[in-house]
C-alpha cells in the first residue's frame, strides 16, 4: 500500500484505537476460505482498496502492509 491515506483505513484505525487494538489482520478470504468470496466478506478490498485475488493485509496504528504472492 502506499502512504496515501485511504478513508476506510483511517475509519479502521478510529475504531482500532476506541478498542485499544493495536493491529488488525485482514485476509482475502471469507470464514469458509471460498475462492471467490462474495462482496459481503471483502473487507481487506474495502480498506485498502486491493482487489486481487489473493493477498493480506496487516494494519496497525502507524503502518498498513499488504502481503501476496508474484503475481501482483
Amino acid at each position: 500500500m502506499s502512504k496515501e491515506t485511504f478513508p476506510h483505513l483511517e475509519a479502521l484505525r478510529d475504531l482500532m484505537r476506541s478498542k485499544h487494538i493495536d493491529a488488525v489482520i485482514i485476509p482475502g478470504t471469507d470464514p469458509h476460505q471460498s475462492e471467490y468470496p462474495s462482496e459481503h466478506w471483502k473487507f481487506r478490498d474495502y480498506v485498502s482498496g486491493f482487489t486481487g485475488s489473493n493477498g493480506t493485509a496487516v494494519v496497525t496504528l502507524d503502518d498498513a502492509g499488504l502481503w501476496t504472492d508474484s503475481r501482483y
